[in-house]
């Protein structure tokens, strides 16, 4: 199968778990007690906690958990001091164990949706090129009716496949972000490290570590999102939140592969 990019520019850019439920009126009674709870656990503490919902952080791993009366939800984002999530099974844990303290506090059972997205990042050498890789994927490739209307200068798509398991909601976007870097983490990447004297390997190893965080970031590129949701889901039942989101990760790559494919249209 050939592929539009190479996976070597691929970067996980953010996690999100979401659970709906209704009934979730304890949640003016019980926040407090839960938040207690919940920054007790090594490297969260508590960001902010008001009647519409309770927010509390790690910060080490830039994770954010939010409840309300309406739904609860954990993400993970990049940033300078986070270049790499977190394995999706130690992310899945995290959204179970919290989920399980929210649910059992609001005493809720009904769920009119469970939901796990996935922002990944790959690099091309400008937005433009990310927009003509796009309109190279057969997963989104425009019809001739569209071609000849004129020239496509900015191509984004989206479209909701139904999986065995859950329906998806795939979406491919040009992207170009500015991510301010330290000036010391661009000039390690550039040091030449043999041409020093003394010091050679610490050089080395902080030039590799340099054009790590800088390849963490690319400034153009493509962005796929993908979305796996159940509505109504039976949770906790038959589908926990780790097992959801593993098998998630798992579908994830398969539509990867299929959306950055270059087959011709039957």
């Amino acid at each position: 199968m050939v592929q539009v990019i190479q996976l070597g520019t691929e970067v996980r850019h953010r996690f999100i778990f979401e659970l709906r439920y209704d009934s979730g009126e304890l949640y003016w009674d019980r926040c407090g007690r839960v938040a207690r709870t919940l920054v007790a656990k090594k490297g969260w503490a508590l960001q902010s906690i008001d009647l519409n919902g309770c927010h509390i952080w790690n910060e080490d791993g830039n994770l954010v958990f939010t409840y309300s009366p309406a739904k609860l939800d954990l993400t993970q984002s990049q940033n300078q001091d986070v270049l790499e999530l977190l394995p999706p099974g130690e992310f899945a844990a995290i959204a179970e164990e919290f989920a399980e303290s929210v649910i059992r506090a609001l005493e809720v059972n009904v769920f009119p949706r469970i939901g796990f997205r996935l922002w990944t990042l790959l690099g091309t050498e400008s937005v433009e090129d990310a927009s003509f890789q796009i309109s190279r994927m057969s997963f989104f490739s425009p019809c001739k009716a569209l071609t000849d209307l004129g020239e496509l200068s900015n191509m984004s798509h989206g479209v909701v496949v139904a999986r065995p398991k859950h329906m998806v909601r795939v979406a491919a976007t040009p992207f170009e972000q500015q991510v301010r870097l330290a000036p010391s983490v661009l000039a390690a990447a550039k040091v030449e490290s043999h041409k020093h004297e003394k010091g050679q390997d610490k050089l080395l190893i902080r030039k590799l570590k340099a054009r790590k965080a800088i390849t963490a970031f690319p400034a153009a590129g493509v962005m796929i999102d993908m979305d796996a949701y159940i509505e109504d889901a039976p949770y906790p039942e038959e589908i926990s939140a780790r097992t959801f989101v593993e098998g998630a990760m798992e579908d994830f790559d398969v539509i990867r592969d299929a959306v950055l494919s270059e087959e011709k249209r039957q």
